[in-house]
């Protein structure tokens, strides 16, 4: 989980091209309608072996989550797909709060017997099973060229670390470089 422009995205779909280069099959539920696809080619993901289930952009309260974690559900239930991910960015925190509180607890349980990850992008933390992991991810210093008024922007970094409570996480630090 992250705030905009955390990078919180882009580590996800670097995780989304390595699973479709090597051949398996994901899919993306996206209720705010957020996944620009060129962007997801530009990062190397393999657009035909992506599955991508989008909501209206309007679509972020509750109203919008409830067909959207009905399909995670039958995706994870079917066991095609080596990984699910589920979009809430920009969902406000009390549509995700709306939902019964059983949700989690009732996906975890579809996990357990299949051979599918659930990821989760949030802008704040949402949850984790026990054999689960959270990563807090901020923005970071950002990498320019040149002198002012010239300047170039060469690379973003991110802090990514470890947020379960509890557990005193390491922070890893990304940059992303032209």
């Amino acid at each position: 989980h992250g705030a905009s422009s955390s990078g919180r995205t882009a580590l996800v779909l670097a995780l989304v091209a390595r699973l479709t280069r090597t051949g398996s099959l994901v899919a993306w539920v996206d209720p705010g309608d957020r996944l620009d696809p060129a962007s997801a080619a530009n990062a190397g993901v393999h657009l035909a072996r992506l599955l991508w289930l989008r909501g209206e952009r309007r679509g972020r309260g509750t109203g919008a989550l409830l067909p959207a974690v009905s399909a995670v559900g039958t995706l994870l239930g079917s066991g095609l797909f080596e990984a699910v991910v589920f979009d809430l960015a920009g969902i406000a925190a009390a549509a995700r709060q709306r939902l019964p509180g059983t949700t989690w607890i009732r996906l975890q349980r579809l996990l357990e017997d299949q051979p599918s990850a659930l990821v989760l992008i949030a802008d704040g933390h949402v949850s984790h099973g026990p054999g689960g992991a959270a990563l807090a991810m901020k923005a970071a210093a950002l990498r320019w060229s040149g002198t002012a008024p010239a300047r170039l922007l060469r690379g973003v970094g991110a802090e990514v670390r470890e947020a379960r409570r509890g557990l005193r996480g390491a922070t890893v630090e990304l940059q992303a470089c032209s």
